[in-house]
């Protein structure tokens, strides 16, 4: 099991073992590449500093001459050296990987290494983002990839977080799929992604999700495959969606805001617990079949507060929420759908229900405030006076973790 370190603000040097962090640190986003492609099953991959993922580009070329490219070699364009880059890694005839040092390869462009190897590029040239296709943990050894300190210390908060900025050039931050079973990423800021910041195209992948944040995504800012936990994250200010969240996901003390689209959406047979979902542009939950939420605060969203969406026949439960200030606080929007929505506090909602099936109705408290200590600076813990609906209400929520 080893331990690995990359710097995300030093450049990338092949040579760099990335087993130290004394010098030997994998640098920049080529070098999170790198790690993404070697840590194994129980491996540990601390992650520090910021990344410009615009440098990591993948080129396509013809007109190779003169042999074949290498890894670690710096390749020009020919003549003008107007661009150059480093490669990661080259597929021997058509294709590589890069990280680009100055200017900016084009189509057409002639390049060279600088001994006589030559190729034309074929294309403009890709900006993925990183991207997890192929190393996979277990259920007892994970593969941890965790943002630290610029003293590679560990911790909770904004100095403990490693960033990876797409610049809204590259298509994601982080691209993964079902191969990458049983990972842990935690403090983690993904931002500006041309689409999601986080791209999940598996739907068993198992990761668990710690502490991250995905903030101004060009789409959904946490697009997850399925099976998968989120603890503690935060999905702010994207384009569309904050989570996505299409099966057998936990979220727990997750808080969706300032989103385009729903804060959660597409919840089956999926569970929330703790979160917050507030000021979206459309539902602060959208749930579909077989879903839960429990004592979570949901306010100020465009739509509906919870909107039970799907024609299924699986029950829901919404229990112990404090939904406040929607245009509707539940909305069940077809006759097959059966909702127990119980114990919770609703206010300022234009309307507090609408729709179909909703039965158990019996606790739910309407307030004469929402009782929150200041709605308008979002502190949703509760004062001392505000009213809850059943035995217990939970307002000890960690709202300044990330700060």
């Amino acid at each position: 099991m080893a331990t690995y370190y990359v710097d995300l603000a030093k450049a990338y040097d092949h040579s760099d073992t990335g087993l130290d962090h004394t010098g030997n640190e994998w640098g920049g986003a080529v070098g999170l590449q790198r790690a993404l492609d070697t840590a194994a099953a129980g491996d540990t991959v601390y992650i520090k500093g910021e990344a410009d993922l615009r440098k990591l580009q993948v080129i396509t070329y013809d007109n190779l001459a003169g042999g074949t490219f290498s890894a670690g070699d710096t390749v020009t364009e020919s003549g003008s050296s107007a661009w150059s880059a480093t490669v990661y890694e080259d597929n021997g005839s058509t294709e590589m990987t890069v990280e680009v040092v100055s200017g900016s390869p084009a189509n057409n462009d002639s390049f060279d290494n600088g001994s006589g190897v030559s190729a034309d590029v074929n294309g403009t040239p890709a900006k993925p983002g990183v991207v997890q296709d192929t190393n996979t943990g277990t259920p007892a050894n994970r593969i941890e990839f965790t943002g630290v300190a610029s003293d590679w210390s560990t911790g909770r908060g904004s100095s403990y977080q490693a960033t990876l900025d797409a610049h809204s050039e590259a298509t994601y931050c982080v691209a993964a799929n079902d191969a990458n079973a049983y990972c842990l990423y935690e403090n983690l800021t993904l931002k500006n992604a041309a689409s999601n910041n986080w791209n999940s195209g598996g739907l068993a992948s198992h990761a668990v999700f710690r502490y991250c944040i995905s903030e101004a995504a060009g789409a959904y800012g946490f697009r997850g495959g399925g099976s998968q936990v989120f603890d503690h994250c935060i999905a702010r200010n994207n384009a569309s969606t904050g989570f996505y969240a299409p099966i057998l996901m936990l979220f727990s003390f997750c808080e969706a805001y300032g989103n385009g689209g729903d804060g959660f959406f597409g919840m089956t047979g999926n569970f929330a617990y703790g979160c917050l979902s507030y000021n979206n542009s459309d539902n602060g939950f959208e749930l579909t079949t077989g879903t839960a939420a429990f004592n979570c605060v949901v306010d100020g969203n465009t739509g509906d507060g919870i909107c039970i969406r799907s024609g299924g026949i699986d029950p829901h439960l919404v229990l112990g929420c404090r939904i406040t200030n929607n245009a509707t606080g539940v909305n069940i929007e077809t006759t097959r759908d059966l909702a127990l929505a119980d114990y919770n506090v609703l206010y300022g909602n234009t309307t507090p229900y609408s729709g179909f099936g909703i039965w158990g109705d019996n606790n739910n408290t309407s307030p004469a405030d929402d009782g929150y200590v200041d709605q308008a600076n979002q502190d949703y813990n509760l004062k001392p006076t505000a009213e809850i609906s059943g035995e217990k209400a939970d307002s000890e929520i960690d709202l300044e973790w990330d700060s």
